[in-house]
C-alpha cells in the first residue's frame, strides 16, 4: 500500500491488515478458485471454512454411499448462485 492509502479520512492510518493469503494460509479461508474455474468463473473466489466444511465437501461418514454424490450438486449450486448474484450486480445501475 502506499501512504495514500494507508490513512482513511474518516478512520484514520490502517492499523493492522490481515490478508486473503494470510486467512487461507491460517485456515480461515479456503482457496475454491479450481472449483469456481470449472464453474466459468474467472476471479479468484475463497469461502469460509465452515461453509466448505457444511456444504460443499462430502463429510466422512458419506463418503463412498450414495448420498456422496450429492456434493458435487452443491459445488455447482454455490457456483450458479456465485454467477446470478455477479450478474444481478452487473445488471443494477
Amino acid at each position: 500500500m502506499t501512504q495514500q492509502q494507508d490513512v482513511d479520512p474518516v478512520f484514520g492510518p490502517v492499523i493492522y491488515a490481515y490478508t486473503r493469503a494470510q486467512a487461507i494460509d491460517d485456515g480461515v479461508l479456503v482457496d475454491a478458485s479450481a472449483l469456481a474455474q470449472e464453474a466459468g468463473i474467472r476471479y479468484p473466489v475463497a469461502v469460509t471454512r465452515g461453509l466448505w466444511e457444511r456444504h460443499i465437501t462430502v463429510p466422512p461418514r458419506r463418503r463412498g454411499s450414495r448420498a456422496s454424490l450429492d456434493g458435487c450438486g452443491t459445488c455447482s449450486g454455490c457456483s450458479a448462485w456465485l454467477r446470478a448474484a455477479a450478474a444481478a450486480r452487473l445488471s443494477s445501475p
